[in-house]
């Protein structure tokens, strides 16, 4: 089964836990680490003939340029992650708007290609927010990855199909990848969630996942390799835990990951998905 494997192309200060301590107004001045981690990532995947998804911020896209460019000229696919990393629920359909015209135009730019894969933010598509997916349709996006099927906190929508599936406006929804086990629906497949696990474990349930027929879409970020980041002080032990737990050995993982499992982009294992259960799909 071909899976969709996606990195989500960032700075460490964007990410999840670390976001309130980098407010936008001292991101000029941060250190920018995406040049250290993505060539790690690209000869990773280059040894194993794996091509995947990258969803690039806009934000990264217009401070590092060459860095972008790198990963479209290794041949993958490129996808949209907003400009700014600003939660999707948090925003209103303007504000919204505005966000994915900025990134799409700025990211083709760096590339030159027009992205048509889409990806909010910590999937902060939610109940509350499903009016985005009206406007990531109408920038011409043809596969949405925003919706995160598991029933906790706010960004969750637990109703979504664990697959790709088609949604009402034509837009293909390919949620990331979770498990239903004890009754329970839980994330699987994530960065933040697999440096937590021994890398065993991880493959025994993603290969679990496989055999339900169901493919995997597995997320990380360049930080998650960053052993060499500056180190942010935080006050949440919680927080700080989930940041930086599992980076020395996240590498070693993911190589084994692809010498384990087959993965391609998320368009193509969308496509092979959907057609083979008998879907139309786009694009």
């Amino acid at each position: 089964m071909l899976n969709a494997l996606t990195i989500d192309l960032e700075e460490f200060f964007h990410g999840d836990n670390l976001e309130q301590y980098w407010p936008e107004s001292e991101w000029e001045s941060a250190p920018l680490r995406a040049n250290h981690t993505v060539p790690l990532l690209l000869d990773a995947l280059d040894r194993h003939g794996v091509k995947c998804t990258w969803f690039v911020l806009g934000w990264v896209a217009e401070k590092e340029p060459d860095v972008v460019k790198s990963v479209a000229d290794a041949g993958h696919e490129i996808g949209c992650h907003t400009y700014s990393h600003q939660l999707v629920y948090e925003q209103n359909p303007d504000s919204f708007r505005q966000e994915v015209s900025r990134a799409t135009e700025v990211v083709q730019e760096a590339t030159g290609v027009r992205p048509t894969v889409f990806r909010a933010p910590c999937f902060s598509i939610n109940a509350s927010s499903l009016w985005a997916l009206d406007i990531i349709k109408e920038f011409g996006y043809e596969v949405d990855s925003s919706l995160f099927p598991v029933a906790r906190g706010l960004r969750r929508t637990p109703s979504l199909p664990r697959g790709p599936s088609v949604l009402e406006n034509g837009l293909i929804e390919f949620p990331p990848t979770s498990i239903d086990t004890f009754g329970l629906r839980l994330p699987v497949a994530g960065g933040g969630y697999c440096r937590l696990m021994p890398n065993w474990l991880v493959v025994h349930l993603l290969k679990q996942v496989e055999r339900s027929q169901v493919p995997l879409n597995f997320y990380c970020h360049p930080w998650e390799f960053d052993c060499r980041q500056p180190r942010t002080p935080i006050p949440s032990p919680l927080r700080a835990f989930r940041h930086y737990v599992g980076r020395s050995s996240f590498l070693a993982l993911f190589d084994t990951l692809l010498s384990t499992m087959e993965w391609g982009t998320i368009s193509e294992a969308t496509r092979r998905h959907l057609g083979r259960v008998g879907e139309k799909v786009g694009g």
